[in-house]
């Protein structure tokens, strides 16, 4: 009977089978490492245009609203949109301090 030999011991051979299943597995690690940075470079970008979307938009409601609260525009809607003007001479009533 002849018996063949093998060059590499059953030790190297568990060795070498090893080395080359962690080096499987880190392949596999590495690439869902990358895909989810991607994503997350991705959220990341698409959250930093709605941030600076909302700046812009903060910005022109609160010139917005210094308009609206502005004296001349709050006469002209209260004429315009209420009908309203102002009370004559008879109309308006002067209390006195009390001292």
């Amino acid at each position: 009977m002849s018996r063949k030999t093998s060059l590499l011991s059953p030790a190297m051979q568990l060795a070498i089978l090893l080395f080359l299943a962690v080096l499987l597995v880190e392949g596999f690690t590495y690439t869902w490492v990358r895909s989810r940075c991607h994503l997350t470079n991705r959220a990341i970008a698409s959250e930093l245009i709605l941030n600076q979307k909302l700046v812009k938009t903060r910005k022109r409601l609160k010139v917005e609203l210094a308009h609206l609260k502005s004296p001349r525009q709050i006469t002209l809607r209260a004429r315009a949109e209420l009908g309203l003007k102002r009370p004559t001479q008879d109309q308006i009533l002067r209390l006195k301090s009390p001292q």
